[in-house]
């Protein structure tokens, strides 16, 4: 008789804990007010904002249409699929990550992100019909460094990308219908030689690669170099040395390096000397030496180098 009464109430939990779970995300009333507290101070209307600020990365976020567009770096939502999804992946980043989101201000907590997870996954439903948004054709003059280089580049390596996908990796293309490439390695320690294999086979789509953080060596950095079209990387907070930089001598595209908490020096900064279309580059907890950084200036004015000052 106990053995049923113990059964009987270990069912009734277990059906009762499966249901919670299983308990369809409201947009309206859990969702929507994260949006409003978290997002819409960068992602408003630029009319409805208080101080008409322009929504960052043209990303509108005051409506469930404008969720669904996205902005300047494409979708940020892929339903069903919330680690596909930057919405999602931004937000559950490191509290310390450059790339966190919010930038400012209190993060999600995790009650937060997981509804946030949870929503998505089960298809991102906005509890309405959405109107359909039909996005004005640019003009040739309107197209940014992404039209343009995706213009004269080959669909990426489907299995290449299912591999970073598989390593739970964040790999999206940097706008919709972009053959162009940013993946985020999400601050991991257990980065491996196929890893690097697979960038080589992906040379021409990236265009952004955050390491930060991660187990990536000098060694790894050869890998990169074949990346020719890369504009953006993050090596902070990593192993890299003077060693590494020489092999970034030919990223002709390079604008923006942060190597902020790396061994770097001024011997290893000078190999940075050609790359004339750097313009950020962030050398805050190096050995590099003011002496160092203002000799890398005089070779290229107009890059702007952040010491920590």
């Amino acid at each position: 008789m106990k053995n049923s009464v113990f059964i009987a109430s270990f069912t009734l939990c277990f059906f009762s804990l499966w249901s919670t779970s299983a308990q369809k995300v409201n947009f309206k009333t859990q969702i929507w007010p994260i949006v409003q507290k978290k997002c819409l101070d960068c992602h408003n209307d630029q009319n409805k904002h208080p101080l008409k600020k322009k929504p960052k990365s043209g990303l509108q976020m005051d409506t469930p249409e404008m969720i669904m567009k996205g902005g300047g770096n494409g979708p940020i939502i892929i339903p069903g699929k919330p680690k596909e999804s930057s919405m999602y992946t931004l937000a559950a980043l490191p509290d310390d990550h450059e790339d966190v989101m919010p930038p400012k201000g209190e993060l999600l907590s995790k009650k937060e992100l997981e509804t946030l997870r949870l929503w998505i996954e089960q298809g991102a439903d906005f509890g309405v019909k959405l109107k359909k948004y039909e996005a004005p054709a640019k003009k040739e003059s309107e197209l940014n460094i992404y039209d343009y280089v995706s213009k004269k580049t080959a669909k990426p390596d489907a299995v290449a990308v299912k591999h970073f996908e598989r390593r739970k990796f964040f790999i999206q293309p940097v706008q919709e219908g972009n053959n162009l490439l940013r993946i985020d390695f999400l601050a991991m320690k257990n980065l491996q030689k196929s890893d690097f294999d697979n960038i080589k086979k992906l040379k021409q789509q990236i265009v952004y690669l955050n390491f930060a953080r991660t187990n990536i060596q000098d060694r790894d950095l050869v890998s990169i170099a074949q990346c020719k079209n890369l504009i953006i990387l993050h090596l902070e907070k990593t192993n890299i040395s003077d060693k590494g930089l020489s092999s970034l001598a030919n990223l002709k595209s390079l604008e923006y390096l942060n190597l902020y908490g790396t061994k770097v020096s001024d011997k290893g900064i000078r190999a940075l000397a050609g790359l004339k279309n750097l313009k950020k580059l962030f050398l805050w907890q190096t050995k590099v030496s003011a002496s160092g950084a203002k000799a890398l200036k005089l070779k290229n004015p107009k890059l702007v180098i952040n010491m920590g000052d």
